[in-house]
């Protein structure tokens, strides 16, 4: 959980990182980077849900 934290906090400095990847590799690149952060993003989301749904049930 903390490492998923840490790269929620680090979102802000990825499209610097992925634009100057996008301009130096292929397209691939480019793309892989954004579906690593839809996949950073699913992550986050499914992790915040399941923890307030295990949150209520004990609350």
């Amino acid at each position: 959980m903390a490492a998923l934290f840490q790269e929620c906090t680090s979102l802000p400095q990825k499209p610097k990182k992925a634009a100057s990847v996008s301009t130096t590799a292929p397209y691939w690149s480019a793309a892989y980077v954004s579906f690593r952060n839809g996949v950073t993003v699913f992550a986050v989301t499914g992790g915040v849900l399941g923890f307030l749904l295990v949150a209520r049930h004990y609350l």
